[in-house]
């Protein structure tokens, strides 16, 4: 039975608005990260129900939509591989080509964001590289233990192969963001949320899970701030972008002018040099 998927990138989705025109969120394929920065320590950043955790929020959650339209699937154990940093596998590769994507360009903008080059062009009080990358490495060390702890005491709920197809996006009231939604093909569809550990799951804001028999959804939660893709006037509202067609556009980064310059990280990138 041909289900759907809807995932949400919340603060991953730059808005372009014009003087005078209203605030739309961007197409499909125009992806951009935007970096929020805030005090996590503080008692109003953690009641916020859509909170970035310094970006590693709304960049994980970016990941699990990147790797379901590129990979055709969510399974992060299989399609990436844990070093000294988090990479594509040979297999995740492999599934990108197959589906038209050959070198998974966004997966690896975003994975290219643990590199420790980022920091010297990106506040670290706004976004850290090194956080990014440890963050990452845990996290699939995290999804490892909990697949292996599922098939030895719950292998009803292990999840089965699939197969996802973006069908469009879509915009909701009070969400953290534009959600992604995919048909979805396989058995046990319902068992993707336990591939979701990775990127967060239900201590993700940007990535809140539901199911019913026919339908899976990752929908965001409401926000009291309101969509993080936001613009200012004429300025795109982002840290980094993986839309092109921005380029040398006027941006804004944690309250800071400037334009959006190719990165010298990945040339498939743009970040606001302030």
């Amino acid at each position: 039975m041909m289900k759907k998927l809807a995932a949400t990138v919340g603060a991953a989705l730059g808005v372009l608005a014009q003087s005078g025109c209203a605030v739309a969120p961007m197409g499909e394929d125009e992806m951009a990260l935007e970096l929020m920065s805030e005090d996590v320590g503080s008692k109003e950043a953690l009641n916020s129900s859509c909170y970035t955790l310094n970006g590693l929020h709304p960049l994980k959650a970016s990941l699990a939509v990147s790797m379901a339209r590129e990979m055709g699937r969510i399974d992060p154990l299989a399609d990436l591989s844990r070093a000294d940093r988090v990479v594509i596998s040979w297999k995740g590769y492999q599934r990108c080509a197959e589906r038209g994507h050959d070198g998974c360009p966004n997966t690896s903008a975003i994975l290219d964001l643990q590199l420790s080059s980022v920091n010297q062009y990106i506040d670290q009080n706004t976004f850290n590289a090194t956080n990014f990358r440890e963050d990452l490495k845990a996290s699939f060390d995290r999804q490892s233990s909990w697949e292996h702890n599922l098939r030895l005491n719950s292998p009803w709920l292990v999840p089965q192969e699939h197969t996802l197809t973006q069908k469009g996006t879509f915009t909701q009231a009070g969400a953290c963001g534009v959600h992604f939604e995919f048909f979805a093909q396989g058995n046990a569809i319902q068992n993707i949320k336990e591939r979701l550990v990775f990127f967060g799951g239900d201590q993700n804001p940007f990535i809140a899970f539901q199911a019913t028999r026919t339908t899976i959804a990752i929908d965001p939660t409401g926000t009291m701030n309101g969509d993080s893709g936001t613009s200012s006037g004429s300025q795109v509202v982002a840290c980094t972008s993986t839309n092109m067609n921005l380029k040398n556009k006027a941006c804004t980064c944690d309250r800071k002018s400037g334009k959006l310059k190719v990165a010298p990280w990945n040339l498939k990138t743009l970040y606001c040099a302030t």
